[in-house]
């Protein structure tokens, strides 16, 4: 079984975001589903000085749902020990505001060493005759700006985007 280089003590938050430069929160965890819960809330709670809209908190939990989802159901299939690292930055992007958004694991590599391409589900269709998987990547896909990804030395790191539809001071942009 591989060893994980060090990271900093799981579940830590770094930073506040008013006292920073470059404000950053970073969340260290295991990975599991129950993990993945935690951390979602966690992230949250650590953008609400943003006052992020309903809508751009909605958008930014469910991607990173599927994201860290993933990584715990294909990446680390079957290995308890695994760890996620998860940051996220805050600031301009010559359109707007965005959150820049990196997530690292030593899990298995995506097949290909590409990102999936997400499958539109047809809305039609019987539930029961609609395949399992590949809707998340359409969400995230739908939903992230700028996808991303590298393995390097055994790490997969993902990048993306999140625009934001409000000015920071809550209205609207």
């Amino acid at each position: 079984m591989r060893a994980d280089p060090p990271l900093p003590a799981a579940g830590r938050l770094a930073g506040d975001w008013h006292a920073m430069v470059q404000p950053e929160l970073r969340l260290v965890f295991s990975a599991s589903l129950l993990s993945v819960r935690a951390a979602l809330g966690r992230s949250l709670a650590g953008l609400e000085p943003l006052c992020l809209s309903h809508d751009d908190a909605s958008s930014v939990e469910l991607v990173l749902a599927e994201v860290l989802t993933n990584i715990v159901k294909h990446a680390y299939r079957g290995d308890p020990g695994g760890v996620i690292d998860l940051r996220i930055r805050h600031g301009p992007d010559g359109t707007g505001e965005a959150l820049l958004c990196e997530v690292r694991d030593y899990g298995r590599t995506f097949p290909r060493s590409c990102l999936p391409g997400g499958q539109k589900r047809d809305p039609d269709a019987e539930p029961i005759l609609c395949p399992e998987g590949g809707y998340g990547w359409f969400l995230i896909r739908s939903l992230a700006n700028d996808l991303s990804y590298v393995r390097t030395g055994g790490c997969n790191c993902l990048r993306f985007r999140m625009m934001l539809l409000r000015c920071r001071d809550g209205l609207p942009a």
